[in-house]
């Protein structure tokens, strides 16, 4: 009876395509704002204030990163924060709001692709569709990195639309605008996070690899190279003005001097070791990523080695994507140290194998509604624990957007203006203060700096410990922020402040403000 029920009830949704639209609209927008609740509830990372710090830099004072200050990442977010802080005080929120949108974008466009590849299921294409997009705002890797002030989304979104942009030139009338798009959000992608500078390699050979009708390799590779050189502009204008600082934040030190901090703490062995088991940790302790994987090898893949591994090479789309994830893992992997958000972008395109190959079956091959339910059911149990530790993203005023905004406002009262010497850089620019701009990455050139000499501490704008008293002895602080960070490392700041006799203030919950005892 209650099987009964259900067929009549889907029998009659597949029909009513108002009632489809409506509830398809409805489910989208609460995907989206529980996208954007969870975001702005997530406890202050210390790596956000790398990313919010340069743009206010920019934009208060016209700093520029590599050449005025250290920044360990590729520029492109620092001029995108730099605009959205224009319009408001409230700079965490803005920074986290600009990366749900990036998300936002890309649920949105996994919508889009899955629909365009259902469409000869016309009554079924968007609850299908549906389906995706709740998997991966459901995938644990999503969950842990979309929305964050980092800078993750811009580039995921960027590169995801990279790959639609090329597969769109391969059917297009337009193709060599679709493969400048292409190369334009390549190196969107490159000028945002350097992890996703590998990919330029794939999509070239891509368009030497899959010919456009009508088109000469060289005429769309110009087009695709076009794209990438307009939009990695601001890269090059920043490395033309600070060269080797350009390179040292970006090689030398995400490099060499990051793995010798690294050793410092765990031997040389251990971290080698850890860093080759760390992806498959990861991958293998996630059911919903284990599903991923064996769809897209089942899905995606399997028609190679059933029909030939020559039909798998005229496939543009699966063979694109398969030029694409080895590239994604040498960007992944690159870094000194590995962390869980490094191989977040694998997520998407396997995602996308998996829809472009359920969508080539054959109709009632596979009960797609099942292994849905599967996936789904996943998702949900592998989220519970998240949201059973994260009560407060429903109370409003206990969000980290609106806490860190009010704790500005406190120091604000206590310090109308001046310079505050601190590793938590957002606390004092949110409050309209102003920072040591040497300090702007937080605490990790702070924690670095003893691995140069002096001489190379000066030139890339790095203070060591040691340097402190030197480097303050002509421009003391107003202020001394702690309590935000490890006790060793902001202990200098707090010995510094006790020998020149500031009086600390406690701040509510959480901080202590030290101010001149005059």
């Amino acid at each position: 009876m209650v099987l009964k029920i259900w067929s009549t009830l889907n029998e009659r949704f597949a029909r009513h395509r108002v009632l489809r639209a409506g509830f398809t609209v409805a489910a989208l927008v609460a995907i989206i704002g529980f996208l954007f609740v969870c975001s702005m509830g997530r406890a202050l990372n210390h790596d956000e204030h790398q990313f919010v710090a340069p743009g206010v830099l920019l934009l208060r004072a016209g700093l520029l990163p590599y050449r005025d200050y250290p920044f360990f990442h590729m520029p492109d977010l620092v001029f995108i924060f730099a605009g959205f802080f224009s319009l408001t005080s409230h700079l965490l929120l803005a920074a986290r709001c600009f990366n749900v949108l990036c998300a936002t974008l890309l649920l949105l466009l996994v919508f889009a692709v899955a629909a365009r590849a259902f469409r000869s299921r016309a009554e079924r294409r968007w609850t299908i569709a549906l389906g995706f997009v709740l998997v991966l705002s459901l995938n644990p890797f999503f969950r842990f990195t979309a929305g964050r002030a980092w800078n993750h989304d811009l580039p995921m979104l960027a590169a995801v639309a990279a790959f639609l942009a090329l597969i769109r030139a391969g059917e297009s009338k337009r193709a060599l605008l679709w493969m400048g798009v292409a190369g334009g959000l390549v190196g969107i992608a490159a000028g945002t996070r350097l992890s996703f500078a590998p990919l330029v390699a794939p999509f070239a050979l891509a368009i030497l690899v899959f010919p456009v009708s009508g088109r000469s390799r060289i005429l769309c590779l110009t087009s695709y190279l076009i794209g990438l050189i307009l939009t990695l502009l601001p890269v090059a204008i920043l490395f033309f003005a600070a060269p080797g600082q350009f390179i040292f934040d970006n090689f030398t030190w995400n490099s060499a001097i990051n793995r010798l901090y690294r050793e410092s703490t765990v031997s040389p062995r251990l971290l080698l070791l850890r860093k080759l088991g760390f992806p498959f940790q990861e991958f293998l302790k996630s059911p919903s990523d284990i599903m991923l994987i064996v769809g897209f090898i089942y899905l995606a893949l399997r028609p190679g080695w059933r029909g030939g591994w020559s039909r798998l090479v005229d496939d543009r789309e699966i063979g694109v994507l398969l030029m694409i994830l080895p590239f994604l893992f040498i960007g992944s992997w690159a870094p000194a140290h590995s962390f869980r958000q490094y191989y977040y972008p694998f997520v998407p395109f396997l995602l996308l194998g998996n829809i472009i190959g359920l969508a080539r079956q054959a109709p009632g091959r596979l009960p797609i509604g099942w292994l849905f339910a599967v996936a789904l059911l996943a998702g949900f149990l592998e989220t519970i624990p998240d949201l059973t530790n994260s009560s407060s993203i429903l109370r409003m005023s206990r969000w980290p957007v609106v806490t860190v905004h009010k704790k500005a406002g406190e120091i604000a009262t206590l310090l109308p203006e001046g310079r505050v010497l601190t590793l938590a850089p957002i606390f004092p620019l949110e409050a309209g203060l102003r920072i040591y701009p040497d300090f702007a990455t937080g605490p990790f050139a702070w924690r670095t700096a003893s691995l140069l000499d002096e001489q190379q501490r000066t030139r890339f704008h790095l203070i060591a410990p040691s340097d402190l008293e030197r480097f303050l002895g002509t421009q003391p602080p107003e202020g001394i922020l702690t309590g935000f960070e490890h006790a060793e490392l902001e202990q200098p700041l707090r010995d510094y402040a006790r020998a020149r006799g500031y009086v600390s203030h406690r701040l509510i919950e959480r901080g202590n403000l030290r101010l001149p005892a005059n």
